[in-house]
């Protein structure tokens, strides 16, 4: 496995609040001859492909939605066929926005029709990944006849940085995971070998969260291949080094360098993370009774204070002008 390096921020999202990174260039010179040779435009056409799953779409849908109001921005949104009316449900209603419907693959062992995880069951949701895969030459004709400034895309697509760069196509690696969680998974890129529980369990250098026993049997999940096909940790690998650019769903007012951590835990078995009915009691006791006292007292602040940060207008137009800006300085 290689390493990933990275430099600071620079403006792409939120301007010096950002919590996003600028991949090191892992592009050779004909590659970045190509992109030179595209020139820039007053108009920047975004192509948006997240991973069939609805808890990807929806955050590739909300950037799209602030982005289209944006002036000079065109937007084509890719989804599986079968998606197509609810993300057009879901996204706001401007001749900018366009969604293109994708066919995919057959399949052995994936029932036609199911295109999305909340459709598969637990055998099949990894068959999704074989027909993403399967894929190639479609995306591959679409972005050559697209022809956009840009490539957003998410963590199953590895491929798609190598075609995009082939085709003079920047493109960005939009992580709908939080940057504290990012930042747990890349500390393992340089590691020739899986983790094991034990060391799951061992925070990396500087990082706040320690798992417990059942999070780091859950978290083995990201080392396993299914079906023959990269495993989810190696799929990242990919998406990582290829990029022009990485975009991580977050902000230095929520996380900081790694997170703003504040709340109240319930109480869980180690090995298996258990938790009964008293434990909940217990939980939900210390937040809502003595207001007052803590930890209720932070908690409840702490809400407030998120809130009239999520609610403020003013600084998420900020963030979507200096991601644009970011974008035309890329």
């Amino acid at each position: 496995m290689s390493t990933v390096s990275f430099i600071n921020c620079i403006n792409l999202v939120g301007g010096d609040k950002c919590n996003s990174y600028i991949c090191q260039p892992c592009i050779n010179k004909t590659c970045a001859s190509k992109m030179a040779s595209s020139g820039k435009t007053k108009e920047l056409h975004l192509v948006m492909f997240p991973f069939f799953a609805f808890g990807h779409i929806s955050p590739f849908v909300q950037l799209s939605n602030k982005l289209s109001s944006y002036p000079g921005i065109k937007i084509s949104f890719l989804a599986a066929l079968t998606s197509v009316g609810r993300i057009e449900t879901m996204l706001n209603s401007t001749a900018s926005t366009t969604v293109i419907p994708l066919t995919l693959p057959h399949v052995d062992g994936l029932p036609e029709g199911v295109e999305n995880t909340s459709d598969t069951s637990p055998e099949t949701v990894e068959l999704l990944k074989v027909a993403l895969d399967l894929m190639r030459p479609q995306i591959k004709t679409l972005l050559t006849n697209l022809k956009p400034n840009f490539m957003l895309f998410d963590f199953a697509q590895w491929w798609l940085p190598e075609i995009a760069c082939d085709l003079g196509i920047k493109t960005i690696f939009f992580t709908v995971f939080t940057t504290i969680s990012n930042a747990f998974v890349t500390s393992w890129f340089a590691h020739d070998t899986p983790p094991t529980i034990d060391e799951l369990k061992k925070p990396p250098a500087l990082h706040p969260i320690t798992l417990k026993t059942f999070q780091a049997q859950d978290l083995k999940y990201i080392f396993m291949s299914f079906h023959g096909t990269p495993s989810v940790f190696d799929r990242l690998i990919k998406c990582f080094n290829g990029c022009n650019a990485v975009l991580i769903k977050s902000c230095r007012e929520m996380e900081g360098p790694y997170i703003d951590y504040a709340g109240v835990e319930v109480n869980r078995r180690d090995e298996d993370g258990f938790f009964g009915k008293n434990d909940v009691f217990e939980g939900v006791k210390s937040v809502m009774k003595d207001s007052e006292k803590e930890p209720a007292k932070s908690i409840r602040e702490n809400q407030k204070k998120w809130k009239e940060f999520l609610q403020d207008d003013e600084i998420h137009n900020k963030y979507v002008a200096d991601f644009v800006e970011g974008l035309k300085a890329l």
